[in-house]
């Protein structure tokens, strides 16, 4: 008859109950404890939340490590799209497999690439490419806001930019791609798009899927081969100081490259706060154990018990924290945020947050523990004192040491970061922002009606009181976006296997300038 285990369970429970009689007779040491375990959880579970929805969950397609983006790049322009031309030669001359599309107005194999197909109706054939036709698959979220979710909005004739389209087909979820798009239409590609000359009008944003067995380094291989081919056959469109090359780098990592760095360093940091948090919390339970030490029997037991009650009332706290942590999260971020709606606080995010609580219990309750019963033990073979033991204070001098040396790895990080971020702010950049309010407008039908549209606009936004000037331009300035060109100054050639000069344009209209408060250095701004 086994009666280990009923008699381990039996102390399992006395050691629970004594625990909670422990924590009840001090609320105090209970109260910081828990706050302090809670706090770094908390933090610790948001940021994970945050971390596994933008980086570590895949993309919402079949076998989504294969998709690719494609870019042309140069010594001059840097990483960008590519033409038609260059993404009809790319797709003619690959042979490893590799199926691409280009999406806003997206290609026929736009979603056989991705690997979805529609809820209702049907995708673009090439047929509706190649013929112009006026043919639209609307995404759900437009589907369902503006159409109450009907599917037989399929095979009607709806009016989109004022011009009839026939929607053929509704989206079982929008696609996550790097720019979001409520509807889509054929991507008709003309012969004038396609000739040697065009092949510098860029513009297309081009994915690709991975054929089976082929790599991104034999993908990359590839491309460097229609990359060669290209210049050597159009020198003057490719010379050789221009650099150009086709690159792929895979889909995900395009999306969310730029906050991956930053949020494993935010993730690293609170993963350090966290240990803080049990090196604090060590020695406290270290302290504590101090008065107990000559009760050896079940003492690890009876201490671990007691720190995981703790660990886990201190979880529970730090999961309420992280469900308003996200959200707080989010909203201090960027608006552009890549994949933030996956960020949400469920399931995984509830068993992270158990799994830290335990180890954190385990972390900072065995060692004092183990400590503990050891100079236990000793003092009492010799029959002295065990608060004089020399173990306990050896452990609360590593605890001590590692808790000022974590506290220094992060004070060293935020004085950088607050470096950095004071730089940022102190930069002038070239226009006021203060008392500058900014709207996006967007008008369907031709360049007439813009031009209407905009400047009977502009003209009332003036006349509003208290308005001192108003002004449009294409692309808001530090949005990242802009037209690019090289130029170069009259009387002054660019010499053999120079840079030439390179810079962003802007179409603005009158009032411009004196809205964004912009300081003219010589001649004239634009009159109307």
């Amino acid at each position: 008859m086994d009666l280990a285990a009923p008699s381990s369970m039996n102390g399992l429970r006395q050691d629970l109950r004594g625990a909670l009689r422990l924590l009840a007779r001090s609320p105090g040491f209970g109260a910081v404890v828990v706050l302090t375990l809670a706090l770094a959880i908390g933090a610790t579970t948001s940021v994970f939340s945050i971390v596994r929805g933008l980086l570590l969950q895949p993309l919402p397609y079949p076998e989504a490590g294969r998709l690719v983006r494609f870019f042309g790049t140069s010594h001059f322009s840097g990483t960008g799209t590519i033409s038609p031309a260059e993404y009809r030669a790319d797709h003619e001359h690959l042979t490893g497999g590799a199926e691409h599309i280009a999406f806003g107005r997206a290609t026929s194999s736009l979603l056989p690439v991705l690997g979805v197909k529609p809820a209702y109706g049907r995708w673009f054939t090439r047929e509706d490419e190649d013929q112009g036709r006026r043919v639209a698959v609307l995404g759900r979220a437009l589907w369902q806001r503006r159409f109450a979710g009907n599917p037989g909005i399929v095979g009607q004739t709806v009016q989109i930019s004022d011009l009839p389209f026939e929607v053929i087909g509704v989206l079982a979820e929008d696609l996550e791609l790097p720019e979001h798009f409520d509807a889509w239409r054929p991507l008709s590609m003309t012969p004038a798009q396609l000739t040697p000359q065009a092949r510098s009008a860029r513009g297309l944003r081009v994915i690709g899927r991975l054929g089976r067995g082929v790599t991104l380094a034999g993908l990359r291989s590839e491309l460097a081969v229609v990359s060669a081919r290209l210049r050597a056959s159009y020198p003057d469109i490719y010379p050789a100081d221009f650099g150009f090359e086709m690159d792929a780098v895979p889909l995900l990592d395009q999306m969310v490259g730029h906050v991956k760095l930053t949020l494993w360093m935010l993730f690293g940091a609170v993963m350090l706060v966290l240990l803080m948090a049990c090196a604090n919390v060590g020695n406290l339970m270290l302290a504590r154990a101090t008065a107990r030490q000559r009760e050896l029997a079940r003492l690890v037991q009876q201490m671990v018990v007691e720190s995981l009650v703790l660990a886990f009332l201190g979880g529970a706290l730090g999961f309420l924290i992280a469900m308003w942590g996200v959200d707080l999260l989010l909203a201090a971020g960027p608006r552009d945020l890549p994949r933030a709606s996956h960020v949400r606080v469920d399931g995984t995010v509830l068993w992270f947050a158990i799994a830290a609580s335990m180890a954190s219990g385990i972390l900072f309750g065995l060692m004092p523990a183990l400590a503990s019963t050891d100079s236990s033990l000793g003092g009492a073979l010799r029959g002295g004192s065990a608060s004089s033991a020399p173990q306990p204070r050896r452990l609360r001098r590593a605890l001590v040491a590692a808790d000022v040396a974590l506290a220094l790895v992060l004070l060293s990080g935020t004085a950088l970061l607050l470096r950095s971020f004071s730089n940022v702010v102190h930069v002038d950049p070239g226009f006021d922002p203060k008392g500058a309010v900014a709207m996006t407008l967007g008008v369907p039908g031709d360049d007439q009606k813009h031009r209407t549209v905009f400047n009977a606009t502009l003209h009332r936004l003036r006349d509003l009181p208290g308005t001192e000037a108003a002004g449009g331009v294409d692309y808001a300035p530090l949005s990242g976006i802009a037209n690019d060109a090289n130029f170069e100054i009259e009387g002054r050639p660019i010499p053999q296997g120079a840079q030439p000069p390179d810079e962003e344009i802007r179409v603005v209209t009158p009032g411009w300038f004196e809205a964004m408060r912009i300081p003219l250095v010589r001649g004239r701004v634009f009159s109307a």
